[in-house]
């Protein structure tokens, strides 16, 4: 099976527990039903991208979709996860930018996990393989503050 079509589409952990989620009511029929009504069920189960791309996988002759199924979910399963703690909510088309830049920089098998934390002001928080660095207006004014209390105290008393 041609899994890159799928990994293609998953931008965030939501997307791919959606797909693992879908995968998984699929082997579940799959051993039910014996494949005999796996086509119907690909219809009325899943997302309409999804039961195309297996609708075509199961047109070649002699494919185990239960084993190709496995092999995606555990393909799946394998992606790396880039958390980023934003101030806002991204749009569904700054989601797939986002998705774009750290695919083309970091590598094809990395999907976001994309947080939302109004505190951090601006900026943003990313967590990458244990690693973390904090951008956020939040941690410049918490470090720059201290240093100007003091004068800006004097400038509100007089």
């Amino acid at each position: 099976m041609n899994t890159s079509a799928f990994l293609q589409r998953i931008k965030t952990r939501e997307d791919a527990e959606k797909l693992k989620s879908e995968i998984d009511v699929l082997l579940d029929l799959s051993y039910e039903e014996k494949g005999e009504s796996f086509g119907s069920s690909l219809k009325s189960r899943v997302r309409f991208w999804v039961a195309e791309i297996l609708t075509e996988e199961l047109s070649t002759p002699g494919v185990n979709m239960q084993e190709e199924l496995k092999i995606l979910k555990g393909e799946i399963e394998s992606l790396d996860i880039l958390t980023l703690i934003l101030s806002f909510e991204p749009s569904q088309s700054a989601l797939e930018t986002l998705s774009l830049f750290v695919k083309k920089n970091l590598g094809e098998k990395i999907i976001l996990d994309v947080l939302y934390d109004s505190s951090i002001l601006g900026g943003a928080k990313i967590i990458y393989k244990g690693i973390y660095r904090d951008f956020s207006l939040k941690k410049i004014f918490d470090a720059e503050f201290p240093k100007i209390k003091l004068d800006l105290f004097r400038l509100i008393a007089h």
